[in-house]
């Protein structure tokens, strides 16, 4: 059952790009997918309870911490806070929609928590293993693009988009794009979660496996996974990337020398690359790595400005993307003020002790790693992916689009499997049969609250379209995520 929820998993982040539903943009089909992948899972869960009802016996193989005293108070203030801030919203379906969607990614997050060290190896290969299969599929789809976009005008260099069609003697041509993102944005999001991942297998393949040939393709699809983030112009991933890279080093010092040699070296040859394809053959007068315009900060003040006006609950979850009471967009590209701003103080200081409890757990831990096993490699790259995940967020939606969040889910599970390590007889637990029914207690209601948009979702586009014809879409939960 465990195995067959992680291939579930693995298989939509590998896949899930390249399928686009008939009348959704390519964010609602991921977001549906995502559902799917959500229903497939609480069906596999729900199996243990059949067989339980059939009269054969089952239990649970072990028990799954939540963590200290301290942890389940927090979760249980963010839970009683976050529950007022939804009564106390203007659109309770939406408040409550993204309330249970939250805990039931947090459900995700516990019920992966590996229970034993076998999970536990068999969670960080399908992570590394899933982080490699993506990355190294969408280099071949984009050379392929790359190179067609040389000898055909109706393909655009990625990550240029068409938006128009040509009519010529009743045949309709349309432009043809492969970034399949329907923001680069939402791309760059999986990247952050992913190059400390492949920089991390690189030094472990250098360490322990001999083949020069492998450790010549990692580190040249590293690269290129570092050429990509030069070409979409994109500051946010570039700083949680680079920041916990120095923040990491900073405090395990020459523990991680190779991982930073390799992501130094290969950030240098994917500046290369991208000057190499995309400055000497291309005209990109106007084109600059990093822009200096920026309407985040008048996003930031917008977020604390309506929290100030409802201080103790915030707006409600989901809120910030109510049209009229905030800056007519879906999220103030700050997840930490964003929350604030929807849920109130009170969960929000429960939230911050929360990741910074997490966070001073995956530091402490760090240092009973075996320093001559592979361990080192892999606690260093997984707490560097984590980092750059929790530092993007400061700037972008990254907590926001499908596929991030699982990506965040796996690499989260992996660090709550830690736990089982530091349990104390005073730890509180959760049988997993308990846990599972959390799980489909919150899977029902999000699929409740989304049954009537998902067959909606066109009709919401026109809407949209026809009431504020200048705007563009502003994602949250769907693509075209403002309310009223």
């Amino acid at each position: 059952m465990y195995k067959l929820i992680l291939y579930l998993i693995a298989l939509f982040l590998i896949a899930v790009p390249y399928l686009q539903l008939p009348g959704m943009m390519q964010y609602d089909s991921k977001r549906v997918f995502q559902l799917i992948l959500l229903l497939f899972t609480g069906l596999v869960i729900l199996i243990p309870f059949i067989k339980k009802l059939k009269g054969k016996s089952w239990q649970p193989s072990a028990k799954l911490a939540f963590g200290s005293t301290f942890t389940v108070i927090c979760f249980g203030l963010i839970f009683t806070a976050g529950l007022i801030s939804v009564f106390l919203a203007s659109n309770i379906r939406f408040a409550t929609l993204e309330f249970s969607f939250y805990f039931l990614l947090l459900a995700l997050v516990y019920i992966l928590a590996p229970a034993t060290l076998k999970q536990h190896h068999l969670l960080g290969k399908l992570i590394f293993a899933t982080a490699l299969i993506y990355s190294s599929v969408y280099m071949v789809i984009f050379f392929g693009n790359y190179i067609s976009s040389f000898f055909n005008p109706m393909i655009a260099m990625w990550p240029e988009k068409y938006d128009f069609t040509l009519t010529i003697d009743d045949v309709v041509l349309t432009g043809k794009e492969v970034l399949y993102f329907d923001n680069i944005r939402f791309f760059n999001h999986t990247q952050t979660w992913t190059l400390p991942l492949l920089v991390g297998l690189l030094t472990y393949f250098q360490k322990y496996n001999s083949n020069i040939l492998v450790s010549v393709l990692l580190f040249l699809l590293i690269s290129c996974w570092w050429m990509l983030l030069f070409v979409t112009n994109v500051r946010g991933a570039f700083f949680g990337i680079i920041v916990s890279l120095g923040i990491i080093t900073f405090l395990w010092r020459k523990d991680i020398y190779a991982i930073l040699k390799n992501a130094v070296t290969s950030f240098v040859t994917g500046g290369a690359l991208y000057y190499l394809l995309f400055i000497l053959p291309v005209d990109t007068i106007g084109r600059t790595i990093f822009r200096i315009e920026s309407s985040r900060p008048h996003r930031f003040t917008g977020a604390l400005e309506v929290w100030w006006q409802n201080p103790f609950f915030g707006l409600g979850p989901m809120h910030y993307a109510e049209i009229g009471k905030t800056q007519f967009v879906g999220h103030p590209h700050n997840f930490y003020l964003q929350f604030l701003s929807e849920w109130g103080i009170f969960a929000f200081v429960a939230f911050t002790a929360l990741i910074f409890v997490g966070l001073k757990f995956v530091f402490k831990n760090y240092r009973t790693t075996n320093t001559l096993s592979n361990n080192r490699i892999i606690y260093s790259s997984l707490t560097w992916s984590l980092l750059a995940g929790l530092i993007h967020a400061f700037f972008s939606g990254v907590m926001m689009t499908p596929m991030s969040q699982i990506w965040f889910v796996l690499i989260a599970a992996w660090f709550v499997g830690y736990q089982r390590k530091s349990i104390t007889e005073h730890a509180i637990s959760i049988r997993y049969n308990h846990l599972y029914l959390i799980y489909i207690f919150f899977l029902f209601i999000v699929l409740w609250m989304v049954s009537y948009d998902v067959f909606s979702l066109a009709e919401r586009y026109e809407e949209f379209i026809s009431d504020y014809p200048y705007e563009i879409f502003r994602p949250r939960f769907w693509v075209q995520g403002l309310f009223e």
